[in-house]
């Protein structure tokens, strides 16, 4: 199968419980830039099928992510400089520093 550079990685995730994991699952099907998900080599794809991300699919991304401890940091390529502006300039959000980590204070974008 061959791993399209859109796709979204999701590895070493933690379920609590069967509901847990079933949950994830289901939210998964609920975004709808994720065409369809599969599994390899002990990780999970998300396949992106839209060349443009809304607003309220990136909050679900954000949302999914930080749930499930999974790299937020991949979101990144999604964002305009809008959307930075919007959302992410608020640094007491707890994911923040996640997907903005600072470096010598200076912010890496």
């Amino acid at each position: 199968m061959k791993i399209n550079k859109k796709d979204l990685i999701c590895k070493d995730i933690n379920f609590l419980n069967n509901h847990d994991e079933e949950a994830f699952f289901e939210w998964i099907k609920k975004i709808t830039c994720i065409g369809r998900y599969y599994s390899l080599k002990n990780k999970i794809y998300l396949e992106i099928v839209s060349d443009i991300i809304f607003w309220e699919d990136i909050k679900d991304l954000i949302g999914l992510f930080y749930r499930y401890n999974i790299d937020i940091k991949q979101l990144r390529r999604f964002l305009t400089d809008k959307e930075k502006k919007r959302y992410f300039k608020y640094r007491h959000m707890s994911w923040h520093s996640n997907v903005w980590p600072l470096k010598n204070n200076i912010e890496v974008l």
